[in-house]
Parts: C-alpha cells; sequence; structure tokens
C-alpha cells in the first residue's frame, strides 16, 4: 500500500512538517517521488515497532483488518501470571510452556525463534510492556494466531525507551509476515490507551483484558488509503 504524507500524518496523529523533519532525519523510510513523498505501509509497519510511535486509528485500513480481533487472539492465547524468573528471555522459557497446544506448535522452536529476536533488539517498548515475538511466522493456520500474556511474579529488568522494568510480556504468533506486523502495530496502538496500561498495572483478569480490548476493536475500523 502507497501512503502520501498526508495520509502518514494522520495515521501518526502529528502535522506534515513534522513527518517531512522525520523522513529527512532519516528516521522514517520515504521517498521523493516526483514533488511528492510516498510511503510503503509495510516499512511503516517495521519503524512503528522499532520506535515508540503514538498511533491514530486511521493507521489501520479496513482490508487488512478484517477479521482481526486482539480481543479473539487474547482469549485464544490466555494469561499466565506469576511466572518464575530474573530476566526476559526466563519469562520466555517458562511461558511458552503454558501456551496452548496449537497443531504443529514446537514449543521449543518458538522458545528459540523469540529468544533469537530478543538477542538482537529488546522488544521492551515502555511502560512495563514487552512485545516478544518471532522474527518470521511459526505457525501454520490463522485459526491458530494468538497473543499471550505473560506476568512475572516479579517485574524483571530489560533495555527499554524509559527504563522502567518489564510486569506484562504479550506474545504474539501469527499466521504470516503482513498479519504478524497488522497484529503487532494493533497491539502496540492498544497497549498505548490510559485504560489498558492502568488495567496493566492493576493486574487484572482475563476476562476484563479481553473487554477492554474488544472495546478498542470496536474503536478501529480503520480507513481506505489509494
Amino acid at each position: 500500500m502507497h501512503l502520501l504524507m498526508a495520509d502518514v500524518a494522520s495515521m501518526l496523529g502529528v502535522e506534515e512538517h513534522e513527518v517531512l523533519q522525520r523522513v529527512v532525519a532519516g528516521e522514517l523510510p520515504g521517498r521523493k517521488i516526483g514533488e511528492e513523498y510516498h510511503f510503503l505501509k509495510t516499512e511503516l509497519d517495521e519503524y512503528v515497532l522499532r520506535h515508540v510511535v503514538k498511533l491514530t486509528p486511521a493507521y489501520f485500513s479496513r482490508e487488512e483488518s478484517k477479521g482481526l480481533s486482539l480481543a479473539s487472539l487474547l482469549l485464544r492465547g490466555g494469561l499466565v501470571a506469576g511466572i518464575p524468573g530474573e530476566t526476559v528471555a526466563d519469562i520466555i522459557r517458562h511461558g511458552i510452556q503454558a501456551l496452548p497446544a496449537f497443531p504443529g506448535l514446537d514449543r521449543e522452536d518458538c522458545i528459540q525463534a523469540l529468544l533469537a529476536r530478543e538477542t538482537r533488539l529488546s522488544t521492551a517498548v515502555g511502560n512495563g510492556i514487552g512485545l516478544p515475538h518471532p522474527g518470521s511466522p511459526i505457525i501454520a493456520d490463522y485459526d491458530q494466531e494468538s497473543i499471550t500474556l505473560l506476568r512475572p511474579a516479579v517485574p524483571v529488568a530489560a533495555p527499554s525507551p524509559d527504563g522502567l522494568p518489564v510486569h506484562s510480556l504479550f506474545i504474539v504468533l501469527a499466521a504470516n509476515a503482513r498479519r504478524h506486523l497488522e497484529i503487532l502495530a494493533r497491539l502496540a496502538w492498544a497497549l498505548s490507551q490510559e485504560t489498558v496500561l492502568n488495567a496493566l498495572q492493576s493486574e487484572v483478569s482475563l476476562g476484563t483484558m479481553v473487554l477492554l480490548l474488544r472495546e478498542l476493536d470496536d474503536v478501529i475500523p480503520g480507513e481506505d488509503f489509494q
């Protein structure tokens, strides 16, 4: 999907001149063709996941969001609390053992994929939240996609933008690279909302988290960009 400067400004909730500044600084991936800058949605997704970026509902397209529900994915993946360990790697190792037994899911392969990604770049995004995810999809079908919330018994240290220890980790498993990025971007947006941040701080139940995400699913109908 090709986007113009106005599209990206709307998606990020900033003025066009701020988008231009980020492009000139080499932060945002954009290409000048003729008199206008053009952006690829896939590259924008990757930028969003590498930086602490606030998004607006306009970021998500109707087509890419079809059949995508954070609430349903979390309900499928569940919540695991009181996980022992002193590092993000420890939490991942213990937490993956509690994942639902999807057909064809090799837990050890999943652990190694997540740890390999974590070794390259910390997935702690700030506010005590981590988004561990494999570098490439490791499940086969849409009906196996899931989000699992892991809660360490004690918050663990991890390199993050604000330096806060991690108290909530969301494991994302998707069926293909496109869905992988879309789910992560959508989840990152949801986790920037005050209601969700407060709920995570309060260690609310799985049912309450599912209800909060369902409300946010309804807020993101998406927009169509040509």
